[in-house]
């Protein structure tokens, strides 16, 4: 974890993670915020997330809930650029469905 490569990787997945969930906060009127740091993210929605949790999970990806209204996001450190598109892509298709 004290490897210079791997945190500036992390932070690196981090920022790109954030960059594409404002984006869906842009294309969805049901988010009201998008907040974290790292790999750890929020998605504050304005409706329960319940749908959005399962559909997801018809996706095959794997988010919880932090209350009522707030998605939970939680990659691995490990994550790369092609699992957080098609992770974003997902979220997406998952906030359609609020």
């Amino acid at each position: 974890i004290s490897d210079p490569a791997f945190l500036a990787h992390v932070r690196w997945a981090g920022g790109y993670l954030e960059s594409g969930l404002l984006k869906l906060q842009e294309e969805h009127d049901c988010i009201v915020e998008v907040r974290g740091r790292g790999l750890i993210w929020g998605v504050q929605c304005k409706v329960p997330v319940g749908p959005a949790v399962a559909a997801a999970a018809e996706q095959g990806m794997l988010v919880l809930n932090a209350g009522p209204n707030v998605l939970r996001l939680l990659p691995p450190l490990i994550v790369e650029k092609e699992h957080l598109d098609q992770a974003l892509a997902m979220l997406d298709k998952a906030f359609a469905a609020l």
